[in-house]
């Protein structure tokens, strides 16, 4: 593989990355399949950053989007390790709590989006609670 073509897998189409695409479409799958609203995208905080926080009904939803070009080393919505999975924990509280929304009922949810070379459309896998926002 050449250089070329390595940053071309890694952008995806254009000169837009591959991350970037696929959270793009993720946030876009939410809202027309799910029919969620988008709060926000790519909320940096201190203790970290939230691709997508949703509403869904009367619940709060943060949504970790993993994007890969191939599902060859697994699923990419089963990256998410317990040390990112702690940091989105604190980051979810920090963002409740700076806005006050501690009236909602929440969950952090997962979606993998494998977007094959050449492919018109991703591959997406939603995982609704994937893990549980831990009270202290």
């Amino acid at each position: 593989m050449g250089l070329r073509e390595l940053i071309g897998r890694i952008r995806g189409r254009g000169d837009e990355p591959l991350g970037v695409r696929g959270e793009r479409y993720a946030a876009e799958f939410l809202k027309r399949e799910l029919g969620m609203r988008i709060l926000a995208r790519n909320v940096a905080c201190p203790q970290g950053e939230l691709d997508i926080v949703a509403l869904d009904g009367e619940e709060l939803v943060f949504v970790e989007v993993r994007t890969r070009a191939t599902d060859a080393f697994g699923a990419p919505e089963d990256s998410i390790q317990t040390h990112k999975r702690a940091t989105l924990r604190r980051a979810a509280r920090w963002f409740i709590k700076s806005r006050r929304l501690g009236r909602y009922r929440v969950r952090i949810d997962a979606i993998g989006v494998i977007w094959t070379e050449g492919a018109a459309k991703p591959v997406v896998r939603y995982v609704r609670g994937a893990f549980r926002l831990q009270t202290r």
